[in-house]
């Protein structure tokens, strides 16, 4: 009943905007109690959201449809034997149900609002640790999203299946140009033969993995859009400096996985990749954190929600610091892009953190989950 978190899960719960989205977390693991207290937990959060679904005018029957997947969760025993997570967490809505089981252990949590709680979640499949892998092979061409707890190959319209699929229209052999226009020193009549190429058959062969490789990131590049994650390279040895040679994706990483690719289960390459890009993610953090210091008063930074909030919802946060257990409640106007603080949750009170994390992530921008003494809780970089 319930799946393991994805990045493209998360996107897909920061986009859902629909009242009333009930966000029910509680933590699972060693540090929790046993599996029978923790689903009498999971029962008296999902009472509290009985209750204040029932404040704020929502029918029974309707109550029971939201609520339906956590009560019926309650009861399944055999989920709570199961374990494996260190916590649990329950994403309601009329038109969607989503169940995760998470790699950290969050604190009893309830919100009720027009959009899901995904701030706890940020450590788990952001914190500026998603990458793509490269597959490349003569054979074939993969592409892999990464984040620090899963990968998935993706499909990627247009792009090359392998060397021979992006040379069908020009003919390997035509990049020898054949020419009979020279005369023969025997023969009357007849011509030589001339081949032009660029220092012999594996220069020709070269130039042929160059255009394929050309092709490759072209269409990459286009997958991805504006998004330019790190992208780490994943193939024979011998290839790899071709492929760097002609491409100009801006955040090819140095390192690469080296080996025929073509084979490799995709949680081999996951595992590999983790252990090659931690030392980057690490220096990206630093990286980013030097970067908004000398933004900050700028203008193309900030450590203010009231302006934070507004550029988010416009799509122009590129960086998002915040701490996923700070909060900070009010409202937004979104016509006059006015933040208005209150003092804490309630019916017009919304958790303006989450907020600007879920218009972050569901603009394609990056999410720092930090300590809140390095930022005082939120700071961005933005795109403009």
């Amino acid at each position: 009943m319930a799946d393991t978190l994805t990045r493209e899960t998360l996107v897909e719960l920061a986009r859902h905007s629909e009242w009333p989205s009930v966000s029910i977390y509680i933590g699972t693991g060693p540090r929790s109690l046993d599996s029978g207290a923790s689903a009498i937990r999971l029962k008296n959060l999902t009472r509290s959201a009985e209750q204040q679904l029932r404040e704020q005018g929502l029918k029974p029957p309707e109550i029971d449809g939201i609520l339906r997947p956590a009560t019926d969760l309650v009861q399944d025993v055999s989920f709570w034997r199961e374990g494996g997570a260190d916590g649990l967490g329950l994403h309601l809505s009329p038109s969607m149900t989503r169940v995760h089981r998470l790699l950290i252990e969050p604190p009893d949590t309830l919100m009720i609002s027009d959009r899901f709680l995904i701030r706890p979640l940020l450590p788990v499949v952001d914190r500026g640790e998603r990458f793509v892998v490269l597959a490349l092979s003569k054979n074939g061409v993969r592409v892999l999203e990464g984040s620090r707890t899963s990968i998935t190959e993706s499909s990627v319209e247009g792009m090359p299946k392998g060397l021979a699929d992006a040379l069908k229209y020009d003919e390997f052999e035509r990049q020898v140009q054949f020419h009979s226009g020279t005369p023969s020193a025997g023969g009357a009549g007849r011509r030589a033969a001339m081949f032009h190429g660029h220092g012999g058959a594996g220069d020709v062969k070269q130039e042929g993995v160059s255009r394929y490789f050309r092709m490759v990131d072209q269409q990459l590049k286009d997958f991805l859009n504006v998004d330019t994650p790190p992208l780490l390279l994943a193939g024979v040895e011998y290839l790899l400096p071709i492929y760097r040679s002609v491409s100009d994706y801006p955040n090819l990483v140095d390192s690469s996985l080296t080996g025929n690719p073509d084979n490799v289960p995709a949680a081999d390459l996951h595992t590999e990749a983790l252990a090659l890009l931690e030392p980057y993610f690490r220096a990206q953090l630093t990286k980013d954190l030097s970067t908004l210091g000398n933004l900050i008063g700028t203008g193309v930074a900030s450590a203010d929600l009231d302006v934070i909030v507004p550029a988010a919802h416009q799509g122009r946060v590129k960086t998002l610091f915040v701490a996923p257990e700070s909060a900070a409640y009010g409202a937004f106007d979104p016509e006059n892009f006015r933040v208005m603080l209150d003092d804490g949750p309630g019916p017009n009170a919304q958790d303006l953190m989450n907020l600007a994390a879920v218009e972050t992530l569901a603009h394609g921008g990056v999410i720092h989950a930090i300590e809140p003494t390095a930022t005082a809780g939120a700071a961005a970089i933005f795109r403009y």
